[in-house]
């Protein structure tokens, strides 16, 4: 690396371990069978004790999941049960951290980790409506996993307030010592049956991303346009599907895994993707086969065992990102997203309000749309940079 021949002896690597967060610990493993004395173990004498000084609003479950973020239902068995460990389809997913509370009254912003530091989607956009991140396989580390929980820590702090973290037991979660974020580790090889993202919630953040995307999908079909998902829509779909989860899910799935109490009549709620086809699409649109689609990216890895040669060059590639970080093209990005003009933003929202007017809609949509045109003429008005009289577009 940078011509330099540099061999390093085990304790320079152990503290340079000790120095970045980085343990390893064993995949927390839903290929290994759980042993049901261990879980219910955990649940009847470690679980009450844990969970004992805190609220249940205050208990927070976060796990990561892999997504094949432009993949198309005709493109399923070509992704079906693949690790994405490397190669080419690695290119075409992102890792995604989600994380609510008990209650499901709190959802964590998404971390989103894609394989481009800049994606050239990302060109001129001001703010992005999730944490992205990036790294060569977009897979979780344990860098990035504990500057996402220090921001999170120094957030609580400033309010004052104390939370639980559960999380699995994995290579890419080191121990970490927080001040206000109490980090617990399900048992090895339990976390399919304990941990509630687990039980429900990542399945119902998925199918409603796939249904945002199919829904992309079928307005192409109808204007006979190709179909192009940048990293920038996926992360704007993924942040609606999130926005979609309801509290009702999570705080079912958190009972799923019988950290809280059961109740009666807690039956999953949820439309399955096949049926919410058949209610929202036309016959039109059947070439659409959905066989597997909604769990096709299952079995994606988010992270990886490293040897100590790799740990290295992850951290020194991190810093390079960072201090190095240029447009990146992606591939089948298309052409770059242009900023429209004030001029054009303010006649689509009039647009928008027209529309609505001429529908059965309800009050508030068309007045979220009026807000929008409002909001629109505000920056309009901000950014005019030649000023002239009423009176001269009235002489004309």
């Amino acid at each position: 690396m940078f011509g330099v021949d540099f061999t390093c002896s085990n304790g320079w690597i152990d503290r340079f371990k000790a120095r970045h967060s980085i343990t390893f610990a064993k995949i927390c493993g839903e290929t290994k069978s759980v042993d049901p004395s261990v879980t219910s173990g955990w649940l009847t004498e470690t679980w009450p004790v844990v969970r004992q000084p805190y609220k249940d609003e205050d208990i927070f479950n976060g796990d990561e999941t892999g997504l094949f973020y432009k993949l198309t239902p005709d493109k399923t068995l070509q992704f079906k049960n693949e690790k994405c460990v490397g190669g080419k389809l690695s290119k075409v997913r992102l890792t995604v951290f989600v994380c609510a509370n008990m209650t499901g009254t709190e959802k964590r912003k998404l971390l989103v980790i894609g394989k481009s530091a800049k994606p050239r989607c990302f060109k001129n956009v001001k703010r992005l409506p999730v944490n992205y991140t990036a790294n060569k396989k977009a897979w979780m580390t344990s860098k990035i996993f504990e500057d996402e929980l220090r921001k999170w820590d120094n957030e609580l702090a400033s309010r004052n307030r104390k939370i639980l973290l559960l999380v699995d037991n994995c290579a890419a979660h080191p121990k970490l010592n927080l001040t206000n974020i109490n980090l617990v580790f399900f048992p090895a090889n339990c976390t399919s049956v304990l941990q509630p993202m687990d039980q429900g919630v990542i399945r119902s953040f998925k199918c409603n991303y796939r249904k945002q995307l199919l829904k992309k999908i079928i307005v192409c079909m109808d204007t006979a346009q190709p179909v192009n998902v940048t990293i920038l829509d996926a992360i704007q779909y993924l942040v609606n599907a999130w926005r979609e989860v309801t509290p009702r899910t999570i705080s079912r799935c958190f009972r799923k895994a019988k950290l809280s109490p059961a109740i009666p009549d807690d039956e999953d709620d949820e439309l399955p993707l096949s049926e919410w086809m058949k209610q929202n699409v036309t016959q039109n649109d059947s070439g659409l086969n959905l066989d597997g689609y909604d769990s096709v990216d299952d079995q994606v890895e988010t992270f990886q065992m490293l040897s100590d040669a790799e740990i290295i060059n992850e951290v020194v590639e991190s810093m390079e990102t960072e201090d190095n970080a240029e447009e990146e093209e992606d591939e089948g990005e298309g052409e770059d997203v242009v900023c429209p003009s004030i001029q054009e933003a303010l006649k689509a929202a009039e647009t928008l309000c027209t529309f609505f007017r001429f529908r059965e809609t309800s009050a508030s949509t068309l007045e979220a749309a009026q807000q929008l045109h409002s909001t629109t003429e505000k920056i309009y008005f901000s950014e005019r940079t030649v000023q002239k009289k009423i009176t001269d577009f009235f002489a004309q």
